[in-house]
């Protein structure tokens, strides 16, 4: 695979949860190479990274542990991700055709609901 399948893969495995960056995957495949787990090589123009034999001895292990690296991204409650998208769609739209009055309205929205978050979240740890 190429790192953005890598990253394509990572985010199906883990319906969404985890959207690795390129900043994430590109170091992580050089560690990976320079320990001999993975190889980079060159194919029509985009590079490819491939486990070694040394890397399928390292997966088969970790998949026998029983210990999924992913499980910590799955998601038990409700998707906020998908939310905040929307979230982030609608005010890039008043960012883009709003009055100015508007895009103030919605600053300060913005503001009283994330000043609201951090509340709900002291509550519950209160």
């Amino acid at each position: 695979m190429h790192g953005y399948q890598l990253m394509q893969a990572a985010a199906d495995r883990t319906d969404g949860a985890w959207r690795p960056s390129p900043g994430v995957v590109y170091p992580t495949i050089g560690s990976l190479e320079a320990d001999g787990l993975a190889v980079v090589t060159r194919e029509q123009g985009r590079k490819t990274v491939a486990l070694t034999d040394a890397g399928r001895t390292a997966a088969e292990q970790l998949a026998e542990s029983g210990d999924d690296p992913f499980a910590a991204f799955t998601q038990d409650g409700p998707d906020l991700r998908t939310e905040l998208e929307r979230l982030h769609g609608a005010v890039k739209e008043v960012g883009r055709h709003g009055t100015p009055e508007q895009q103030e309205a919605v600053r300060v929205l913005l503001d009283k609901a994330r000043r609201d978050v951090y509340r709900m979240l002291a509550d519950d740890a209160g």
